[in-house]
């Protein structure tokens, strides 16, 4: 009897193994067959990357995955080597996968990869991959007002950068004399920042200089945004001398 048991138990073990192997198989060729018949539909998924209006947010979304029973984003960033991953949330109205992703957790612009990852059924795999691109602020330099008897100079940077300059500072290079002196810039629009400079700072060195644009944004990133060249002036006087004794 003690054998006949245990001949019983090993068949009921035997038995549950193969129906638990089956149900997976089944599941795991039912969610195949679901995301080939969506291909076949022409319901292909597919994956966007964009940057948010306020320059503020990485916006991510999935199309032709309706058969997912949960979705996630991996992003990498090229220019910082970091890859984040996001859960996204079904959006019925538009029947996509959406998320979105704060840039400043990467602190870097330039070229991102993002990939959406789909459950179906017991199966996880990447579904859809792109490749998209957020905007590095830039800056236009000019040359502003100069006092070449005071001998001072303005440097002027028209800002582009989405998110909004909070902060501008101007690198300025005289190559004459090697010197370089950092001038903050004010500004009233948040697009034109204006630096006021002066030769002192550069032994009163007469000729070209270099100013760089060094932008703050929304986000906390600084980004040396734009360089341009600028002439600056130094008026000498001639030395008089009065009240000489042997005038």
């Amino acid at each position: 009897m003690r054998r006949v048991g245990k001949l019983l138990s090993l068949l009921l073990a035997f038995v549950l193994a193969y129906s638990v192997l089956g149900v997976a198989q089944n599941t795991e060729a039912d969610a195949l067959e679901t995301a080939a018949a969506s291909a076949r539909d022409g319901n292909r998924p597919a994956v966007s990357g964009s940057v948010s209006s306020d320059g503020r947010k990485l916006v991510l979304a999935t199309s032709g995955a309706s058969s997912a029973s949960r979705l996630s984003y991996s992003l990498y960033s090229s220019s910082r080597n970091i890859t984040r991953w996001y859960g996204a949330r079904w959006d019925g109205s538009s029947k996509k996968w959406v998320c979105e992703a704060p840039i400043s957790e990467f602190g870097a612009y330039g070229s991102y990869r993002v990939g959406s990852w789909a459950v179906i059924g017991n199966v996880t795999s990447e579904v859809a991959s792109a490749t998209f691109s957020a905007p590095t602020p830039k800056a236009s330099i000019s040359a502003g007002a100069q006092d070449a008897e005071a001998g001072t100079f303005e440097v002027i940077a028209d800002v582009t950068c989405p998110a909004g300059a909070t902060r501008v500072s101007m690198a300025v290079h005289d190559g004459a004399t090697g010197t370089t002196s950092w001038y903050s810039a004010s500004s009233t629009d948040k697009k034109r920042w204006v630096a006021r400079g002066s030769v002192a700072n550069h032994r009163y060195s007469s000729g070209t200089y270099y100013a760089t644009a060094h932008v703050v944004d929304a986000n906390g990133i600084t980004t040396a945004a734009g360089s341009g060249s600028l002439s600056a002036h130094y008026a000498t006087r001639p030395l008089i001398l009065r009240n000489l004794p042997f005038e």
